[in-house]
């Protein structure tokens, strides 16, 4: 989901394996081989190693018997973990990447053990520092179908907040209409067209 934090944990390691870890509430495993290096990017996280606090982002060799805790902070819903070694794990169409809704791979539950392969080649990395979200507008382009809302519930569409919601997926992410700015429109229920990333779709509850 956030291509950028994925890259940065690589190179705060100064080279990593091609796969990592996505994860957006939280994670917490224990180590059971070592030493291992892993670095970690993304939101504000909350990191701890046997119960220390670390910062994050993050870099940290780990050691067998190391229980490592991540939560989430004050932003941010997607953080990523990378490793010195790269994951044992089979590729799928030549990746190690996980499509839950293609079917490709599958998720990580409660008691999976992840093995790891060959070191990654390292060179000099840079300390991990944070990268705060970016902030100000955001530009709205009206799409095809902008017309079937009239102007006062385009003009309202961009003052009111609007909330991300916790119902979120690969495919996208579910805003709060707190305002009640789609809630009486009647023109819900047009044939859903191809979107791009970016777009903005109002589905039939108004949502």
């Amino acid at each position: 989901m956030d291509r950028a934090a994925f890259e940065r944990a690589g190179i705060w390691l100064g080279g990593a394996g091609s796969a990592g870890v996505e994860f957006t509430s939280g994670v917490a495993f224990e180590v059971e081989a070592g030493p291992l290096t892993m670095a970690g990017d993304g939101g504000d996280f909350a990191l701890t190693i046997n119960g220390k606090s670390i910062a994050w982002p993050a870099r940290a060799v780990l050691k067998p018997g190391d229980v490592v805790d991540i939560h989430p902070g004050a932003w941010g819903n997607w953080g990523y973990l990378r490793f010195g070694h790269e994951v044992d794990a089979d590729p799928v169409l030549g990746s190690r990447a996980t499509n839950s809704i293609a079917g490709l791979g599958r998720l990580l539950v409660a008691g999976d053990r992840i093995g790891f392969g060959e070191e990654a080649p390292r060179r000099a990395a840079p300390h991990p520092r944070l990268t705060p979200p970016g902030e100000g507008a955001i530009r709205i382009i009206w799409g095809l179908h902008a017309d079937s809302f009239d102007r006062d519930t385009r003009q309202r569409f961009v003052e009111e907040p609007f909330r991300v919601s916790a119902r979120m997926d690969r495919m996208g992410l579910r805003l709060e209409d707190r305002a009640g700015v789609f809630r009486e429109q009647r023109v819900l229920s047009l044939v859903s067209d191809a979107i791009v990333p970016g777009d903005i779709q109002i589905l039939g509850d108004g949502t």
